[in-house]
């Protein structure tokens, strides 16, 4: 962010072995903040907290507004279409329950006019355990 502050929020990801994909509303401070550099952060925690993944490393949108999205999911269907299939096998039923929701158009299920994907690349990587405080990163 131009103020580096850093923002954090949960959302769904892929990961496919090299890259983390997730989806976000294109006027989310997320698109906002990466528009002024690509420098991010990723932290996953396990459903008991007991495990968490910090990951810092460089992130690209395939579009922050309605006109460009259109134009790169045009160029990109091929690796678009990728994402989705990691997407659709990770959380099978997401989709299906966001299409039959009454929802805020930032947070409906409309890839290119309301959201937009993130691909983060991670290049310094964290585990820490429940009895460790501070991390240290592993370059990649």
């Amino acid at each position: 962010s131009r103020d580096n502050k850093p923002h954090v929020t949960p959302v769904l990801y892929a990961f496919d072995g090299e890259y983390i994909f997730f989806s976000t509303s294109i006027i989310s401070k997320k698109v906002k903040n990466l528009r002024y550099h690509n420098k991010a952060s990723f932290w996953i925690t396990n459903e008991n907290k007991k495990i968490k993944i910090m990951m810092y490393g460089n992130a690209c949108t395939y579009g922050s507004t309605t006109t460009s999205s259109i134009f790169k999911c045009l160029l990109k269907m091929p690796e678009l279409f990728y994402i989705y299939k990691l997407m659709k096998k990770k959380y099978p039923n997401v989709l299906e329950i966001y299409r039959h929701r009454k929802l805020p158009l930032r947070w409906s299920p409309k890839p290119f006019i309301a959201r937009t994907i993130v691909k983060f690349n991670p290049i310094a990587v964290k585990v820490i355990s429940s009895k460790e405080n501070s991390p240290n990163y592993h370059q990649q």
